[in-house]
């Protein structure tokens, strides 16, 4: 095995001389013959003092080395119990080197350390595609710093974040709420029209703004997102005969110029708010995904096309899906809008009238769901 073995090494770590570049190789005689050749010819030879140093710490630096471990292995134990308090990273305690490669979730997180916390680490995914939700971190600086660096207030940089439309109506901020439970960074957008402030929960940002305005998608902060759901919209098929532009641009519009902003800003995923209003009407027959669309409504046309844009959007990369809600009710309604399909207290009239005539006693109001 000996003729056939090269072994390769550098002072870098060992003896904490990296910018030095100094190293050797150990091989069989015709082996190191040709290294040797191939050297020569591809780089320089070392400087003569960094081969005095390289001397100097393999003959003395024993001693140093194992100062060096010791403290390595106190500033690993360090790095691990300040990153067990931050629930977003995952990291198994590494073994060598003085480096760790902790799982992270979400896109551009190495990016938002750096310009939100001030803290510089690597993205995995310069090492390969196998090593993307990964960061590199480094615990060869000084204690103090690796003190510093991993604090618990520094993991909103880590969290994954959203960009959710629609966020302060019934079913967004629901949404918004969910989200925050799971941990994720929640930006609002919402133009109030018939949402409302208060239903925005705490935690989660809030931006005025109408996305079916020309230019609107130039005021949205940048990121990065690691999603968008677009709750956003005109939401009642009576609605939309009053002003089909308005619909279309509400629905439509909105749709196409965030998704292509989405694409812009390599937002990975976007989840898009439909509507059963696509197929019209199908009889007494539950709907299913493959049924015919024929809507019959501008509002329904206008979530038909919004899907149809996003198949476009899909092809060049976007992850998207489209859900098609119908009659979702639940806490936090407005029961003030009587276009749209809502919960709302009606009696059993017949019940009701036998009463009247003293054929038995009313039976209680029943919460009745109401499409109109």
């Amino acid at each position: 095995m000996g003729d056939r073995t090269v072994i390769a090494d550098s002072c870098s770590k060992t003896w904490s001389m990296t910018g030095w570049r100094v190293g050797w190789a150990i091989a069989p005689g015709t082996i190191g013959d040709s290294i040797n050749v191939v050297h020569q010819h591809l780089s320089v030879c070392a400087t003569s003092f960094a081969q005095a140093g390289a001397v100097a710490a393999i003959e003395h630096g024993e001693d140093h080395t194992r100062r060096m471990v010791a403290e390595y292995a106190d500033r690993r134990a360090t790095l691990l119990e300040r990153a067990a308090r931050i629930p977003a990273l995952r990291l198994d305690p590494p073994s060598g080197a003085f480096y760790a490669f902790p799982a992270v979730e979400g896109a551009g997180v190495a990016l938002r350390l750096l310009e939100e916390a001030g803290v510089a680490v690597v993205p995995g995914e310069v090492f390969g595609e196998a090593f993307g939700g990964h960061l590199r971190i480094s615990y060869s600086v000084s204690a103090p710093e690796l003190e510093e660096g991993p604090r618990p207030h520094r993991e909103r940089a880590l969290v994954s974040r959203v960009l959710l439309t629609g966020g302060a109506g019934f079913i967004g901020s629901h949404l918004a709420r969910a989200l925050l439970d799971d941990g994720w960074a929640v930006d609002v957008v919402d133009d109030l029209s018939t949402g409302n402030r208060a239903n925005v929960p705490d935690g989660a940002k809030l931006q005025k703004l109408d996305l079916a305005r020309p230019g609107a998608t130039e005021e949205l902060a940048d990121g990065p997102y690691d999603a968008v759901a677009h709750l956003a919209g005109q939401s009642s098929g009576e609605k939309s005969f009053d002003d089909p532009g308005r619909d279309i641009d509400s629905n439509t519009r909105s749709t196409v110029v965030l998704a292509d902003w989405a694409l812009a800003r390599g937002v990975p995923r976007f989840v898009h708010a439909s509507s059963m209003g696509v197929y019209g009407q199908v009889g007494h027959a539950a709907g299913e995904e493959s049924t015919a669309a024929r809507p019959i409504s501008w509002y329904g046309a206008s979530k038909l096309a919004a899907e149809r844009a996003l198949a476009v959007a899909s092809s060049r990369g976007l992850s998207t899906c489209s859900l098609r809600m119908f009659s979702i009710y639940g806490p936090g309604q407005d029961l003030r809008e009587m276009r749209q399909g809502m919960v709302v207290d009606l009696p059993e009239l017949p019940a009701a009238r036998r009463a009247d005539r003293g054929e038995g006693a009313a039976r209680p109001r029943s919460r009745l769901p109401v499409r109109r």
